[in-house]
């Protein structure tokens, strides 16, 4: 996509791929606790912890692994971190960098988010979690991300979330494979 991109005549920072301003306000969402415009530095952190940690116990819950089996896990955590790193940069570059640079400018913010998040939630109705409810909480997640993008008009904080979310789904895919 990057490459195609490219050849189409867009620019690094048209397509976000740029760090961005990772100080830049949010929009306020009070629906999420943010009435106020505060950094995306603040709000980023936040809730990558809470999107880690609630996939985190929602895999605990679903696979009930051992703590030996959890152990099992360290000596493979540098590939899972590397591994997220570039499942969600991968993802970035596919899914909601794209969209957003070829629909904002035609259809506005908001549309192109929505129908980012709305791709973003389809194709992973088959991951993890799966199912309707996965999808939709995808669907959010994926718009929290290009939020991020669009704000930050970058691909920084996007790409934190998502490593942070994929790390832990990752370490539990990990775990059903060294049982």
């Amino acid at each position: 996509m990057i490459a195609l991109l490219l050849v189409l005549g867009y620019k690094r920072r048209d397509f976000f791929l740029t760090r961005g301003d990772l100080r830049a306000p949010i929009e306020p969402v009070p629906l999420l606790g943010f009435a106020k415009p505060v950094p995306w530095s603040q709000f980023a952190l936040q809730w990558a912890l809470y999107i880690a940690v609630a996939l985190a116990i929602v895999q605990v819950l679903v696979s009930r692994p051992s703590a030996d089996v959890l152990v099992r896990v360290l000596p493979i955590l540098p590939s899972i971190l590397f591994y997220a790193a570039l499942n969600a940069f991968y993802e970035e570059m596919t899914y909601r960098a794209p969209m957003l640079a070829t629909l904002e400018p035609v259809g506005g913010s908001k549309h192109a988010l929505w129908m980012s998040a709305t791709f973003f939630g389809i194709a992973h109705y088959f991951g993890t979690p799966g199912g309707i409810l996965g999808g939709i909480l995808s669907i959010f997640m994926g718009w929290i991300l290009g939020k991020a993008m669009i704000e930050t008009r970058g691909l920084y904080w996007a790409w934190w979330i998502h490593f942070l979310s994929d790390v832990a789904i990752f370490v539990f895919l990990a775990a059903a494979l060294v049982r």
